[in-house]
């Protein structure tokens, strides 16, 4: 018995000490990983193949690998959706393309989804109808307006366009309905863009209506808004509706439309290089250092609106008495406050502008009022600008939470399609803190 308790009391420390080894052996190898993992770079699997994608370094092709998995993950759901749905195969598609000849892109429109910029980005590459330093130098009323030359601008509704767009690389994109109508509420009634087809639906959806609404079309509500939508909704061949206010399903439908890629308006940059990258485009076309996206927007909706007071003739010949400059100034800074441009209690400057309101000083009170927001912008706190942009959000699901429940269940089924095709929450929780029955 003494004898193992001495062999035992032997084998201890060899023990411990081949533990030891051990230890140190597993620290040495885990370092060494480390430190292989810091040093080489990074693998990044083989982009998914949409055309001839290309990256500029590492980081740009990491991004565009999980913006491709992300189109594969769109384009199945689409797959599997209008598979378990096949009526939408036969829903009427406006499908109206922008064909760039230069790169083989086909852009198809869905308004209120970025296609300002791709439209903007489109005339730059082909020159048409001339050529600019930068995308941003294209105004807006010259993008949505402006002659073409060399893109193509074709309806898959009519015949014979199919020899232009089938061999493109055709891609659109989706938005949040609920984001994407608030939005359109915004820039089109609140603004006066369309106040010249409000004058038709107020008296649908308003009793005693009053003489200067039918006049201007100025004062049309939200609810009133959605309600209308509802009732001249439909997948006719002629709607009444304004494809602005149509789902995206309407304007592009990918259950009848074959799409190399789909994009969203919240992941709208990484969506973008990619179908960039596919024409050999990315890092191609150039950004003017001294405009901001935030930047451009604010001026293309302040001279595009103002310049409604001298293009009267273009908007339902809307009465001159509805869109002066002091009214229209009012709701431009409104929509920047709603859209979170602005602070909501920052007063709008009557005072500073009231000089320059006669017609006469057209130009001098858009170059006031810009001048005026962005002073106002640098004149604040980053932490400042932060709060601001909170505001968007908040009007927006303030609107929808004001809404009565039967017309939010309208919204809801309108846009049906959309939410299940392009996988948006029909019924998200913010939603559930409601005023209205």
């Amino acid at each position: 018995m003494d004898v193992i308790k001495y062999r035992m009391h032997r084998k201890i420390p060899v023990l411990w000490a081949l533990c030891l080894v051990l230890c140190i052996l597993v620290l040495i190898e885990f370092c060494l990983v480390i430190v292989t993992k810091r040093t080489e770079p990074q693998v990044i699997p083989p982009l998914p193949k949409l055309r001839n994608v290309s990256a500029i370094d590492s980081k740009e092709a990491e991004r565009l690998y999980r913006a491709a998995k992300r189109n594969e993950q769109r384009l199945s759901r689409v797959r599997n959706v209008c598979t378990k749905r096949p009526e939408l195969s036969n829903a009427t598609s406006r499908a109206e393309f922008w064909v760039s000849p230069r790169t083989s892109l086909a852009f198809c429109v869905v308004p209120k989804v970025g296609c300002t910029s791709w439209k903007r980005t489109i005339r730059f590459i082909e020159h048409d109808p001339q050529t600019f330093e930068y995308p941003s130098d294209i105004s807006r009323f010259m993008v949505h307006y402006g002659d073409f030359k060399t893109i193509h601008k074709l309806k898959l509704t009519e015949g014979g366009q199919g020899k232009w767009i089938d061999p493109a690389l055709k891609f659109m994109f989706s938005r949040d309905p609920y984001t994407r109508l608030w939005s359109a509420y915004l820039d089109k009634f609140v603004l006066p863009d369309f106040w010249h087809t409000a004058r038709n639906a107020i008296p649908v959806v308003r009793q005693n209506v009053t003489k200067r609404a039918l006049k201007c079309g100025h004062d049309l509500t939200f609810e009133e808004f959605v309600r209308y939508n509802y009732d001249h909704s439909g997948f006719k061949a002629d709607p009444k509706l304004n494809e602005h206010f149509q789902t995206v399903l309407y304007n592009c439908n990918p259950c009848k439309h074959d799409f190399d890629v789909i994009g969203a308006a919240e992941t709208f940059d990484e969506d973008t290089n990619l179908v960039l990258a596919s024409a050999q485009t990315l890092g191609v076309i150039p950004k003017n250092p001294k405009d901001s996206r935030l930047e451009r927007e604010i001026t293309d909706l302040v001279d595009y609106n103002l310049d409604i007071v001298k293009q009267t003739h273009l908007h339902g010949n809307i009465s001159v008495d509805c869109v002066g400059l002091d009214a229209v100034g009012r709701r431009l800074w409104e929509v920047f406050q709603y859209n979170g441009y602005l602070g909501d209690y920052v007063p709008f400057p009557g005072a500073y502008l009231k000089k320059v309101t006669d017609k006469k000083y057209h130009n001098e009170y858009k170059l006031f009022l810009k001048t005026v927001i962005f002073d106002t912008r640098k004149s604040v706190t980053t932490k400042t600008l932060d709060n601001w942009k909170e505001q968007r959000t908040k009007s927006m699901r303030n609107a929808f939470r004001s809404l009565p429940k039967r017309i939010m269940k309208q919204f809801q089924e309108m846009y049906d399609v959309d939410f299940d095709l392009f996988r948006y929450e029909k019924y998200p929780v913010w939603l559930e803190s409601r005023d209205k029955n």
